[in-house]
C-alpha cells in the first residue's frame, strides 16, 4: 500500500487486527505497525513458556500473512520487568526467543513510542535524555534569538521543547522526581531569559496538570472514551450536606508507593484541588477554559 496515502492505515488495520488471535497466554499492544506482546506471572520459565508459544504462534500468523519481523536489535526485543527485588530474585536470567534460529536480543532498557523504558519502569533515563534533548533546543533557541522578535521566538519555543518538556505527561506526572522538577524549571528559566519578560512562557508543570484534569473530566463525563475508563474515577459520595458534596473525587487506596505516582492516583489529587465550580462543570469546551 502507497506510503502517506489516506487508505494506508485502514487498511493497514484490517489486513493486520485479527493478529491477536493467534495469543492464547498473552495480551498485544498494537499502535500502527509497533506491536508488543506481554504476559505476566510470578514464575519466570511460566513466562518463558507462554511467551515463546505465543511468539511462535504470532510468528506463523506474519509469515502466512506475507508480514516480516525485523529482528534487529532496537526493533524486536525482548524484556522483563518487575521491581529491583522481582529482578534480583530471577538472578539475573532473562527471556530466550528465538525468530526462525535467529536469537531475539534481550534487553533491560527500550524505547517504546517515545518513551524510554527500563526493566523496573523507573523513568529516570528518559527524563534525563528529555532534559538533554530540551537543553539543546533551548541552546539553538539562543542562536536564533538575534534573527527574531520575542513572539515569534515564543512561538518556535512552544511549538519545539513545550512537546518534548510534556510528552507522555499523564504516565509522568506522578513519577518525575523534585530534583528532575529543578531540572526542567532551570531549562524553563534559562528559555524566558533568552526570550525575554515581554512574552511568558507557559510552564511544563502547569501543561502537566492542566492535560491529567482533562483526562480526569473526559473520564467522568466524555462518551467517546472507552468503557474501562468510564469507571476509572468515582465521585464521593457522602451523607452530609457539605458545600463540596458530590464534587470531589474518591481518592483510591493504594498499598504500594509505585501506585502513588500513578495516573488513577495523582489524577484524583490533582482533580480535587481544582475549585469547586470548575469541578461540578460537565460540558468539556467550558472545563478547559475555566482550566485555563
Amino acid at each position: 500500500m502507497p506510503q502517506g496515502s489516506i487508505l494506508g492505515p485502514p487498511l493497514f488495520i484490517l489486513h493486520f487486527n485479527d493478529a491477536v488471535e493467534t495469543l492464547l497466554h498473552c495480551s498485544i499492544v498494537m499502535y500502527a505497525d509497533d506491536t508488543a506482546i506481554f504476559c505476566d506471572n510470578r514464575n519466570t520459565d511460566v513466562i518463558q513458556k507462554r511467551i515463546e508459544e505465543d511468539f511462535s504462534s504470532l510468528s506463523d500468523w506474519l509469515a502466512e500473512n506475507e508480514l516480516i519481523i525485523n529482528c534487529k536489535k532496537g526493533k524486536t526485543e525482548v524484556m522483563m520487568f518487575g521491581t529491583s527485588q522481582q529482578l534480583n530474585k530471577t538472578d539475573n536470567s532473562t527471556l530466550q526467543l528465538y525468530h526462525n534460529s535467529t536469537p531475539i536480543a534481550a534487553t533491560q532498557t527500550y524505547k517504546y513510542l517515545g518513551l524510554t523504558l527500563s526493566s523496573s519502569l523507573n523513568m529516570s533515563q528518559h527524563l534525563a535524555a528529555t532534559i538533554k534533548k530540551a537543553s539543546s533546543r533551548v541552546h539553538l533557541l539562543r542562536k536564533m534569538r538575534s534573527f527574531m522578535d520575542a513572539k515569534t521566538t515564543k512561538l518556535i519555543y512552544q511549538a519545539m521543547i513545550v512537546p518534548i518538556l510534556t510528552y507522555g505527561s499523564l504516565s509522568l506526572y506522578g513519577s518525575t522526581p523534585p530534583h528532575i522538577k529543578s531540572k526542567i524549571e532551570k531549562v524553563e528559566d534559562r528559555a524566558q531569559l533568552i526570550i525575554g519578560n515581554s512574552e511568558t512562557i507557559p510552564k511544563a508543570e502547569s501543561i502537566k496538570r492542566k492535560q491529567l484534569c482533562t483526562f480526569v473530566h473526559k473520564c467522568l463525563h466524555n462518551d467517546d472514551i472507552c468503557s474501562e475508563l468510564k469507571e476509572y474515577y468515582t465521585i464521593r459520595k457522602t451523607t452530609a450536606n457539605t458545600r463540596c458534596n458530590g464534587t470531589k473525587l474518591d481518592i483510591p487506596k493504594i498499598k504500594l508507593e509505585a501506585a502513588r505516582k500513578s495516573t488513577y492516583y495523582q489524577g484524583a489529587i490533582v482533580f480535587n484541588e481544582l475549585p469547586e465550580n470548575t469541578r461540578k462543570e460537565t460540558n468539556y469546551r467550558t472545563f478547559k477554559k475555566q482550566l485555563n
